[in-house]
């Protein structure tokens, strides 16, 4: 969360996760993901900085009570320094094929071709929630 003036001189706390825009006009106007608007006081650049404050302050509780992030991401070790990710180039690379499944036992049942399912679920597709 974030506090914020509003042009009228009243704090305004802010989800910092729902800003999704912000614009100079030459006042600085929030859109927010729900729809909601707020025009403040606290210039663009002022506001970047509290987001990025308050995302330090989560990451840095988040360590401070015990969460241990993971040491390889995609395979390679993980940048030692948060800011640097210039070393997470992988990160776009595909994810290794999945290994191939283990047969049936003798003697098991053949699974129910999909058309079958499809009929015993009163419709099309995979899913019964999407028609």
């Amino acid at each position: 969360m974030i506090r914020l003036t509003r042009l009228d001189g009243s704090n305004v706390v802010v989800n910092a996760d729902l800003i999704e825009t912000v614009e100079a006009t030459p006042d600085t106007v929030l859109h927010l993901v729900n729809g909601n608007r707020y025009i403040v006081q606290e210039s663009v650049d002022e506001l970047v900085d509290q987001v990025q404050a308050f995302r330090a302050r989560v990451l840095e509780m988040g360590t401070r009570r015990g969460y241990d992030p993971p040491r390889v991401v995609g395979g390679q070790p993980a940048p030692s320094n948060i800011a640097d990710l210039s070393a997470v180039e992988h990160l776009g690379a595909p994810a290794p094929a999945a290994a191939p499944p283990e047969p049936a036992p003798a003697g098991a049942a053949e699974p129910a071709p999909a058309a079958a399912n499809d009929a015993a679920l009163g419709g099309e597709g995979d899913d019964p929630w999407i028609r």
